[in-house]
């Protein structure tokens, strides 16, 4: 009787660069937004954004809406970024950044903020696949 023995290693791949799936929500305080993320190792450091904007690419007025990119080593949070405001009327922002935890593996989840009328909802983005760095 012959036996065989067949060993299998399972690798995980990861891209350089990777988005998240688009968030659709609203409307809130009569506009109707998206926000996606973004990570992309570039170099010896790894950028990041956050973006938002209008469903139907009308002008959001100034102050409307915000961006925070934010940085996960794993599951972790290893780099968060203050909010920034549209400063005047757009369609969309995207605010992005360059930092990093040392090696591993990273995705970014940004935050961002619309004006309901009285006041600011947060709305996460959708998290981004991993990266390697």
């Amino acid at each position: 009787m012959v036996g065989l023995l067949i060993g299998v290693s399972a690798t995980a791949v990861y891209a350089s660069a990777a988005e998240s799936r688009v968030y659709n929500f609203g409307p809130i305080g009569g506009y109707s937004y998206y926000n996606q993320a973004t990570v992309e190792k570039t170099g010896d450091n790894v950028y990041y954004t956050a973006e938002i904007g209008s469903q139907n690419s009308g002008k959001i007025p100034v102050g409307y809406m915000s961006a925070g990119p934010r940085l996960f080593k794993g599951d972790a949070l290893c780099k968060a970024s203050e909010m920034t405001y549209n400063s005047s009327a757009t369609a969309s922002m995207r605010v992005g950044t360059y930092g990093n935890c040392g090696s591993g593996i990273y995705n970014s989840r940004g935050a961002t903020e619309v004006f309901d009328g009285s006041g600011y909802r947060t709305y996460l983005t959708n998290v981004t696949p991993n990266i390697n760095f």
